[in-house]
């Protein structure tokens, strides 16, 4: 089995019943190619290798000459009959050329007739299934946030970085289980035999926009999403590399219409009666509080309150306007070696990294309201995956092949983020199956020991 992209090279061996797999591919289009003694060599070009889809290859050898070729186009059949699952896989062309706001990849899954939206983002219903209980991978590791334990996209890669995006709806095999929401994999891009490279910007501003219905002026916007790409090969038919840098840079205003006290009330004068409660509820005389029955705290206070600027607003009545300056300078960086040691012996190494920062300036004077804040987030995820496989590729269902089954390590380096010093998180290697389970502990002593001797065990 060839990669048309790649020239990487599979083999494997048949069982006497005719059976074989070749586990382990990475998406792409590949070509078969088979030869025994006594037939005609046999060639079918076409083969697409899809993210978490099973794809068949029937081959029908003819007797002849082994210097003989029998050459076969395949087309894309109707119905696929290797699994009984219901998805939707879309392809990097289709993501590469889809107006996606943000240019974020979770937007794709609305793609399918059976996603309803949730709010933004990551937030969808799949399937008549409960909202926001999809479960999420990234190159068959979890992308849930596992920090907190809940059911939400934990990195969104930016679509120049993905190969495919494959949502499953139903009927999905039981390693995609621990959702009642579908699955949805993301593949990362990984290098081939001939560069290739990109360069991109985005803007907003508000020069293009009109002014917004409720603003007393136009807020000022300021968007910049710009990035690139580029991938290659090290060592040709072996050694390919990836590379994708996204920055975004944002300065931005929103309305905020507040209701505040005007300058007479701070002072203690009102329009309208006001009682005494040491007074039997007796009214102030003028409506005015003496300024030696009020609190100094509140009166110190109170000056933080800015006038009203909204004309003919009654006093504490949606009577202040404001353009609320906010921001942010998110960065994300996503990187992918792959490598070939033999046609049995491969692995690959993907580094995740996310720090976005955001701003919001407060609306009152010194920081006093609710609305101003600095948010600091990162996500840095490194990822390494050996994919080896015993003497030969091939594996079929026969048990006296049984021996020839694939083995996959995975492992996941999450750091603590910096909001979280004191929290250590170390990582767990654990790989059961094609989907490796990837958990984090915050202490090793929370490891039962039988989980701890299996990691041991796959790491020997």
């Amino acid at each position: 089995l060839v990669n048309t992209q790649t020239n990487e090279r599979f083999t494997g061996v048949s069982s006497s019943a005719g059976n074989y797999t070749l586990p382990l591919l990475k998406p792409g289009v590949y070509e078969i190619r088979l030869e025994h003694t006594g037939f005609k060599q046999f060639r079918q070009t076409g083969i697409v290798i899809e993210t978490g889809v099973p794809s068949n290859a029937d081959i029908r050898l003819e007797v002849g000459g082994i210097t003989e070729q029998i050459t076969v186009e395949v087309e894309a059949p109707l119905l696929k009959t290797e699994s009984a699952s219901v998805g939707n896989v879309v392809r990097r062309e289709t993501i590469a050329n889809m107006p996606l706001v943000g240019r974020r990849a979770a937007q794709l899954a609305r793609l399918s007739g059976f996603v309803v939206q949730n709010g933004t983002g990551s937030n969808f219903t799949i399937a008549g299934g409960r909202g926001d209980n999809t479960n999420f991978s990234i190159d068959g590791g979890n992308a849930q946030n596992i920090l907190l334990g809940v059911a939400t996209l934990n990195f969104d890669p930016p679509i120049d970085s993905l190969e495919e995006f494959n949502v499953e709806i139903s009927n999905y095999k039981a390693e995609m289980g621990r959702t009642g929401g579908g699955f949805v994999q993301m593949t990362t891009r990984s290098g081939t035999n001939n560069w290739h490279g990109s360069a991109y910007e985005f803007f907003r501003n508000d020069a293009l926009d009109a002014r917004n219905f409720f603003a007393a002026r136009k807020p000022v916007l300021r968007y910049h999403q710009f990035g690139g790409s580029i991938s290659g090969p090290v060592v040709k038919n072996r050694t390919f590399f990836f590379y994708n840098l996204e920055k975004i840079r944002t300065s931005s205003q929103s309305t905020r219409i507040l209701s505040v006290p005007n300058s007479s009330e701070i002072a203690g004068r009102f329009p309208g009666a006001i009682t005494d409660p040491l007074a039997n509820l007796a009214p102030f005389p003028n409506n005015t509080i003496p300024t030696a029955r009020m609190d100094p705290v509140g009166v110190a206070i109170a000056q933080y309150y800015p006038e009203p600027n909204v004309p003919g607003q009654a006093s504490r009545t949606a009577n202040f306007r404001v353009n609320n300056p906010t921001g942010g300078n998110p960065t994300v960086m996503v990187a992918r070696g792959d490598h070939t040691i033999s046609a049995n012996d491969r692995f690959y190494i993907r580094y995740l990294h996310q720090v976005n920062n955001t701003y919001q300036r407060p609306v009152f004077r010194d920081n006093t309201d609710q609305y101003g804040q600095v948010v600091e987030k990162a996500l840095v995820q490194f990822r390494v995956k050996p994919n080896s496989v015993t003497s030969d590729v091939s594996i079929d269902p026969d048990p006296d092949h049984a021996a020839n089954a694939a083995r996959q390590i995975s492992c996941i380096v999450a750091p603590a983020p910096p909001s979280l010093p004191n929290l250590n998180c170390p990582f767990l290697i654990f790989s059961a199956s094609s989907m490796p389970l990837i958990t984090m502990v915050a202490d090793s002593k929370l490891l039962s020991p039988a989980l701890v001797q299996t990691c041991r065990d796959e790491r020997e």
